[in-house]
């Protein structure tokens, strides 16, 4: 399994280090939608280390894990 590393660059006042993580919110959130569970997870999984506080990854997250 490798880590994917984010290079945190401003740019124009433009945080692209943000800018990525947010597409890496919305992939998940899209995955989630069309019921691909287990990309959902590999990508909220990511925005969760970087960010243990987001909410919107949170609720997206609880729905996409298999409860026992």
């Amino acid at each position: 399994r490798y880590t994917k590393h984010i290079l945190i660059v401003h740019w124009g006042g433009v945080n692209v280090g943000k800018i990525q993580f947010s597409r890496e919110l919305a992939a998940g959130i899209r995955a989630a939608q069309h019921g691909n569970s287990e990309r959902a997870r590999e990508l909220l999984e990511g925005v969760l280390r970087r960010d243990r506080n987001n909410e919107q990854a949170w609720i997206w997250m609880a729905s996409v894990v298999d409860s026992q």
